[in-house]
């Protein structure tokens, strides 16, 4: 059975000197498994790579993608995003609507497919991934971000 994107509240914890909010610890991971196209259980997720995306304007949307065996974890820094999360195979979508300063943690297992949308002008988002990116070998499947419309995704904004 695939797992189902998860969002998680992060609490910020003070220190004396202002917080320290920990975004993602190792004990974390095992809590989503593994899961291939061949049903077996894979390895527990590691870390792999971890990206920062950064746009600047609102509307600017980055269309679909999916993977086979990488976890995505998404954490907005600044500003606001609306992500979508789709499982064509049973029919399942999903929007969240992350935003800076209450942070908070979106996970995307293997095999959902994610988009997101920046709701807002000069906006921040961490990206973790399991495996790192290898472009000899990219564990990628993309589509167009209207692909899913007649699924009842809609963008938030109109796209820039």
């Amino acid at each position: 059975m695939i797992s189902s994107p998860t969002v998680t509240l992060l609490v910020p914890q003070l220190d004396g000197h202002g917080s320290v909010t920990e975004l993602l610890r190792d004990e974390d991971l095992p809590l989503f498994g593994g899961y291939s196209l061949d049903g077996k259980t894979s390895p527990q997720p590691k870390f792999g790579q971890l990206t920062l995306h950064h746009v600047d304007r609102a509307g600017t949307i980055r269309s679909f993608s999916r993977h086979q065996h990488c976890w995505d974890f998404f954490i907005v820094l600044e500003g606001k995003f609306c992500f979508w999360c789709v499982s064509p195979e049973v029919g399942t979508t999903k929007e969240f609507v992350l935003a800076g300063k209450v942070y908070s943690r979106l996970c995307v297992p293997p095999m959902w497919y994610y988009g997101w949308q920046s709701l807002t002008p000069d906006a921040a988002c961490l990206c973790a991934y399991s495996h790192a990116y290898n472009p000899d070998e990219p564990d990628e499947e993309k589509v167009h971000y209207s692909h899913f419309d007649y699924l009842g995704v809609h963008w938030p904004l109109k796209s820039q």
